[in-house]
């Protein structure tokens, strides 16, 4: 982990290195830093809580927590899902992730590592959503102002117009709020033409500049790619 310094793009080491490959990582409010790492089967099953100071990263819940979480909602023998998650945002001190294999929102609880699926598996794309897909990016965001997370927000990369597999998808570079009762969204904006790999925010009552943190790792881009390779 390094701390990265806003106006200079300094980069300060914090801790050693603790071996995991993670591309998403997220800050809660009240200051506790999540990742949750791909294992050795490239799934990511589990949060580790993460020592701002120290660089610590101590696994939450259990080695097999999203996929069982994944298997018990649709009914599947445990085992079978294999979860792939390479974003993280929270709200309200509760930590969200998007499982892309399924293309189902999960909920996680920061304190015991639990996972849960909010809504139905495969949420994020059902019905009007199947023509959309690049899902990649997550963030809480202040929008009222209170100095706290309240809304989830996250990216949809791409548009298949025509829902039609054999004719190429557009880059929408959507920007879209969650609702994080039945894991649906709904657009608030686009930019065609562009796609985004990353958000991030502040809440409003955090001092400028502050002070960011980083996880180094693989390139996201090279992540995904891999993955789809598998498939």
């Amino acid at each position: 982990m390094v701390e990265i310094d806003p106006l200079t793009a300094n980069l300060t080491p914090i801790g050693n290195a603790n071996g995991l490959t993670s591309t998403g990582f997220d800050i809660l409010d009240d200051q506790r830093g999540f990742l949750i790492p791909f294992d050795s089967n490239f799934n990511t099953q589990q949060i580790y809580a993460l020592d701002l100071a120290r660089g610590m990263a101590t696994p939450k819940g259990s080695t097999t927590e999203v996929g069982d979480a994944i298997d018990e909602t649709r009914g599947t023998a445990l085992g079978t899902a294999e979860p792939f998650l390479i974003s993280l945002g929270s709200v309200e001190n509760q930590l969200y992730g998007l499982e892309l294999d399924t293309d189902s929102l999960i909920h996680f609880n920061p304190d015991t590592g639990e996972a849960g699926v909010i809504g139905s598996v495969g949420t994020v794309t059902s019905g009007d959503r199947s023509i959309y897909s690049g899902f990649a990016a997550l963030t809480g965001v202040d929008t009222n102002q209170d100095g706290s997370f309240d809304a989830l927000f996250g990216n949809v990369n791409f548009i298949d117009s025509d829902n039609d597999p054999g004719t190429p998808s557009e880059r929408l570079g959507g920007i879209a709020q969650y609702n994080l009762t039945d894991g649906t969204w709904e657009l608030v904006g686009t930019n065609p033409g562009v796609i985004f790999f990353g958000f991030a925010s502040s809440p409003t009552s955090v001092p400028e500049p502050g002070v960011l943190f980083g996880i180094i790792t693989v390139s996201l881009f090279g992540i995904w790619t891999k993955r789809n390779a598998q498939e």
